[in-house]
């Protein structure tokens, strides 16, 4: 090998090289049965190192070998039910939040001592705590979970956000029947087909609903008579959008006698239903302390194995928000407001990490990472509200996270996404009426929200959202008659309402649609404009259907 090439290859530090011979040394003697030897040569004509190859192929076949008996019992194992999944879900969750947990004991604390305090009259039964976006209220169930399940309590745990579909009222109540039943020694009140996984129920939901509730109620009495129940809900507000969530209608009865109930929620309609009710006392969350903020930071760079400069730590510390309170209170609250170009950054490192997390399957961990793409979006957009640019942004982070929650089964959250969209797309468009590229996204939006309802067997309301597509569409044709990507816009709209119309039978209006498909598509033939292989596949059998040429 060439003098040259030599110094690419040696450590030429000598404190360097003598820590790397004694690592090599340690692995040997902890894993002698995984340690591989292996010889190489230098190749003059290629001017490389040869048989590096061989050794890549040893160790790809150990790894293969041990991931294969770390992972043989496990697929085993025969498939979980959906109870199991959200029950492993929650206490993943919950861990999670433990470990990200500093500062606030006190509140920790006061919270355990409302929990397991005796009944009194008047007493409080609920406390809510209540905090604003990333102020760590999550971050409190996790560690009050564990020290209540170690006290003489039967505990019922619910985070929202914990899958994809706990934000379903059905799902808390469907899971929590089967732990209070399995707590009197009975078998859940539910029948084999109202425990399937939620979302697929025969029934309507509203009735689903109330008879899982009722069940419910009445299991959890017989429990509270013998046993302290503590009652733990985290994000009231991130339940899905009903009429029963909204409003908190399922505690309008309160909770039995010996029964404690923690929930956190955001501001919102939840909290203006709770605040004044019987019982109900409000927590507002205290902000962190500085030396709780400096540990947060610090175990985060651990996570990643990284150490964090002092001045770049003591900045964080000392930044203020515009009220003059410390910023590193609230992980969201030091977002930079006037910082554009790093608050584009954080919220597209937050998007590309959901998308790697979709690729690999982690299903959980990519809606996490849309959840917070979208929330920081949201707190940036509330910031420039005259800013059309990031409105923009912020509806493309809604369609990012319906499709996700979509992908996930989550139907009715994704339409909820998208309906956010399409009313930031309105917005925009009322404030540029005759701006073309708004009128594309607003007839983009609707056609996201008629897309989703059709997969969620609602075809009436899909007709209406993708007709309003349809006019839109129809009159960006009209102002560009001889552009290609608008006609190819209409069509699509078109046969969607065609196939829509069809499942509804409803066969003469999808007829009509598919005849102005075909004329649409024969315009575009006739002016020379290209026709992608779908689109001509489409029109040779609507030729053939019509008895056109």
């Amino acid at each position: 090998m060439p003098p040259h090439q030599v110094q690419v290859y040696r450590e030429l530090d000598p404190d360097a090289r003598q820590r790397l011979e004694a690592l090599k040394r340690r692995i040997q003697d902890q894993f002698p049965e995984r340690t591989r030897h292996y010889d190489v040569e230098w190749d003059r004509q290629g001017e490389r190192i040869r048989g590096l190859e061989a050794f890549g192929e040893l160790v790809f076949r150990d790894l293969w070998t041990a991931l294969d008996e770390e992972t043989r019992d496990f697929i085993q194992q025969p498939a979980s039910t959906w109870q199991e999944d959200e029950r492993r879900a929650l206490e993943e969750f919950a861990a999670e939040q433990s470990r990200r947990f500093f500062g606030r004991t006190y509140v920790v604390e006061d919270l355990c001592r409302f929990a397991l305090s005796a009944d009194e009259s008047g007493a409080a039964w609920c406390t809510c705590v209540v905090g604003g976006t990333g102020d760590g209220k999550s971050a409190l169930l996790g560690p009050l979970l564990d020290r209540l399940r170690g006290a003489d309590a039967f505990v019922l745990a619910h985070f929202v956000a914990m899958s994809p579909h706990a934000a379903r009222l059905d799902t808390m109540f469907a899971r929590w029947c089967d732990e209070l039943a399995a707590k009197l020694g009975e078998a859940s009140p539910l029948g084999a087909n109202e425990r399937r996984p939620l979302g697929g129920h025969d029934a309507d939901e509203a009735g689903t609903r109330n008879r899982f509730e009722e069940e419910y109620r009445g299991l959890l009495s017989r429990v509270a008579q013998h046993h302290r129940v503590v009652i733990l809900v985290d994000g009231l507000s991130q339940f899905e959008r009903s009429t029963e969530a909204r409003f908190v209608a399922w505690l309008r009865n309160g909770v039995p006698p010996n029964t404690r109930l923690i929930v956190t929620t955001a501001p919102g309609e939840e909290l203006q239903t709770l605040t004044g009710r019987a019982g109900v006392q409000l927590l507002p969350l205290p902000t962190l302390d500085t030396d709780a903020s400096e540990q947060i930071a610090l175990a985060i760079c651990q996570s990643y194995h990284r150490e964090l400069n002092p001045d770049v730590l003591h900045e964080l510390l000392r930044k203020r928000t515009r009220d003059g309170r410390e910023a590193a209170g609230n992980p969201l609250a030091s977002l930079q407001p006037d910082n554009i170009e790093w608050q584009q950054r954080i919220i597209g490192q937050y998007s590309g990490l959901g998308a790697v997390h979709w690729v690999k399957g982690e299903v959980q961990a990519a809606l996490d990472s849309a959840r917070q793409a979208t929330q920081l979006g949201e707190l940036a957009a509330s910031q420039r509200p005259n800013d059309d640019e990031w409105l923009a942004e912020t509806s493309l982070l809604y369609v990012n996270l319906g499709d996700i929650l979509a992908k996930a089964g989550d139907g009715s959250g994704s339409i909820e996404a998208y309906r956010k969209c399409l009313a930031v797309r309105q917005r925009l468009a009322s404030r540029a009426p005759t701006d073309g590229k708004r009128q594309v996204e607003l007839s983009m939006g609707y056609e996201y929200l008629g897309d989703a309802l059709h997969s969620q067997g609602r075809p009436g309301e899909a007709i209406q959202a993708q007709q309003q597509c349809l006019e839109i569409r129809q009159q960006l044709v009209s102002q560009a008659p001889g552009d290609a990507a608008p006609l190819r816009a209409l069509v699509v709209t078109h046969t969607r309402l065609a196939n829509l119309h069809q499942d509804l039978g409803q066969i003469k209006a999808s007829n009509g649609h598919w005849i102005e498909c075909h004329r649409l598509l024969s315009r575009m033939r006739n002016q020379g404009l290209e026709l992608d292989p779908t689109f001509a596949d489409l029109l040779r059998q609507l030729d053939k259907a019509l008895g056109s040429a």
